[in-house]
């Protein structure tokens, strides 16, 4: 084969791969680096970088290839991380899942963002010694659900809901609320006020004495209930905790903070 010829060749191949791969530099107006994006045809690929007006690194973004979820590493200007975890669809404020924050002199925290209505909420968090990695007790919100993960048909499952570091004080009031049916539930809860739903009170509000349970057990941040599945399989456990305390002026309002959970249980049949 002619030299020239492939030469020539090679040079085509080289332009159409640089065209497929390729990185955009944005500039601002005094021609510093904003951002570096990487592209194969057309598409965000391998990673992205942006920068503080001086130029350090502010933010690395991972993407994954054919997935929805991006990871992302935000730095503070010093050079030290300030967070880390997964987005969605590229949108840098759409966070998901748990994500490590940075920046306490004693204490890091872990926070938990859901999907509520296509927007990032901020559902559970969890304050750690920055040494230890112990979590600390009386910082964050979040709670416990004690549950068996698999029961027989026609069993009672028994659940205790224990909001154990609430958001307002520990002197508020919880209740729990559930579907009736599941299946109505939407993915990311937006539909959790128009459908028909369960109600569970605290140990303190359900009207129910209980002589068994320890006076040092917080009866207002505990609510225990049982529920009988009547079919094999899979059922999911969704619905959230409601944190609230009423206004001393008026007692028909109430300030309210929010707990989402989604379990998984299994319902075995009882003839096995």
């Amino acid at each position: 084969m002619n030299k020239h010829f492939i030469t020539f060749l090679i040079l085509i191949i080289s332009f159409v791969s640089c065209k497929k791969n390729h990185k955009v530099i944005d500039r601002d107006d005094d021609g510093n680096i904003e951002s570096i994006h990487y592209y194969n045809k057309d598409k965000k690929i391998d990673s992205s970088y942006l920068y503080y007006p001086s130029q350090k690194l502010k933010q690395v973004v991972y993407f994954n290839a054919g997935d929805s979820l991006s990871y992302t590493v935000i730095y503070k200007e010093d050079g030290t991380k300030r967070a880390e975890g997964n987005i969605v669809r590229n949108n840098l404020d759409y966070r998901i899942g748990n994500w490590q924050q940075y920046g306490g002199e004693k204490t890091d925290s872990i926070v938990e963002y859901i999907n509520m209505n296509n927007k990032s909420y901020i559902n559970q968090v969890w304050v750690l010694n920055k040494k230890t990695k112990d979590t600390i007790r009386n910082k964050g919100n979040y709670y416990y659900i004690f549950n068996k993960d698999t029961i027989s048909v026609n069993d009672t499952l028994e659940y205790r809901f224990y909001l154990f570091q609430p958001y307002f004080s520990y002197d508020s009031d919880m209740l729990v609320v559930m579907p009736e049916n599941d299946n109505d539930l939407k993915e990311d809860f937006s539909n959790i006020d128009d459908i028909k739903k369960n109600t569970f009170y605290s140990l303190k509000n359900d009207g129910i004495p209980h002589p068994e349970i320890p006076k040092e057990v917080p009866k207002n941040h505990n609510a225990n209930f049982g529920i009988i599945y009547k079919k094999p399989g899979e059922e999911r456990i969704r619905g959230y905790i409601s944190e609230y305390v009423k206004d001393k002026k008026d007692t028909t309002k109430r300030m309210e903070r929010i707990l989402f959970f989604d379990e998984t249980i299994y319902v075995k049949d009882s003839v096995n």
